[in-house]
């Protein structure tokens, strides 16, 4: 993480996209770059044509391409959400995987 350029990645931002093990580097460009980055699927996560990608297939292409917004994402027809707490929240999210979040504790 410390070879990283950070002021030139803030200047000509890019997509970052990954899950699990690359969360370190969704940190570290938040962090030192200010940049939002998506904890979302890989690319390899689309080798399988089961109908359960279809769903994640379908709307990971809409947000790359504008058409979709956090907000207007469909939940697959068979999932229905329930609240557990009424009420309402705002803030940043910051995901990832949680092993890799609570072992960078304190490192720059």
């Amino acid at each position: 993480m410390d070879k990283l350029d950070y002021e030139a990645i803030r200047q000509h931002p890019k997509l970052f996209i990954g899950y699990s093990d690359i969360t370190a580097m969704h940190v570290a460009l938040n962090q030192n770059s200010h940049l939002a980055t998506l904890h979302g699927p890989m690319l390899t996560s689309f080798r399988k044509k089961a109908s359960d990608t279809d769903y994640t297939r379908e709307n990971f292409a809409k947000a790359l391409s504008g058409k979709l917004y956090p907000d207007d994402i469909p939940l697959p027809k068979e999932i229905k959400l329930q609240a557990i707490q009424p009420g309402s929240a705002e803030g940043q999210i910051i995901g990832g995987n949680l092993s890799i979040l609570a072992s960078t504790i304190g490192t720059p």
